[in-house]
């Protein structure tokens, strides 16, 4: 059973907003619902006390997932209270949870939109591209760069060498006159190819039947001779 989250509480439990008596899948989706609401790059645009109170629920939510995902610290919790579960691997000590980390832990294994992770469906998911590419859980980031650490490096566009000439002739010629000058090459090149298929069409079906059918010692002289009598007809 799944109640409202209260993170005030003292009770993790009640942070999370589960029964006492919750399954693994259930706090799984307790804690995907809480720590996307609090997780601090939503709240980046509120006001200061807003975002340091995101802050601080976001870790308490965390804790709270920390301990009763553990079976053994949960046990310890449901018996002896916090210094219960602290004290199974921190000595009764203060919890060091790091909630960046459990949201990247938890959010990691699912890669694509609409997977599911222990049960729990992952919807709300997009991708961002680039390098320090990190994919969102209803625009938190996953997967990115950590807060607080270096932006990921732009990507560096590939360089691409142009002849001298050309460059001085970009720097140089009017850009009408060049783009007039670029769409004049293009329709010679064109006319040099349509000339070249009219002159090759009727040649080529002899040069295949040369090439194919003739003895070995008369494919050359015989191709050349196709060849220069294409050109005479196409000149004279």
């Amino acid at each position: 059973m799944t109640s409202t989250s209260n993170v005030a509480s003292d009770d993790y439990y009640k942070v999370l907003g589960v029964d006492r008596r919750c399954d693994e899948a259930a706090l799984k989706k307790a804690y995907r619902r809480a720590a996307v609401k609090w997780h601090p790059d939503k709240w980046s645009s509120k006001s200061q006390a807003e975002q340091k109170a995101a802050e601080e629920n976001f870790k308490r939510v965390a804790e709270a997932y920390d301990a009763l995902s553990d079976p053994q610290k949960r046990a310890a919790y449901d018996r002896y209270g916090k210094d219960g579960s602290r004290s199974v691997d921190q000595g009764g000590g203060a919890p060091h949870v790091d909630p960046e980390e459990l949201f990247r832990q938890f959010f990691g294994g699912a890669m694509g939109p609409g997977m599911a992770f222990g049960g729990v469906p992952m919807g709300g998911m997009h991708f961002g591209g680039g390098p320090g590419m990190a994919f969102y859980v209803n625009g938190v980031p996953v997967g990115g760069r950590r807060r607080g650490g270096a932006p990921p490096q732009p990507m560096e566009m590939p360089q691409i060498e142009v002849p001298p000439f050309v460059e001085a002739l970009i720097k140089t010629v009017p850009p009408p006159l060049l783009v007039v000058g670029v769409l004049a090459f293009v329709m010679l090149m064109m006319q040099l190819v349509s000339a070249l298929m009219q002159f090759l069409m009727p040649v080529m079906f002899p040069l295949l039947l040369v090439n194919n059918f003739a003895p070995q010692n008369l494919r050359m002289p015989l191709m050349l001779g196709l060849v220069a009598t294409s050109l005479a007809t196409a000149f004279l």
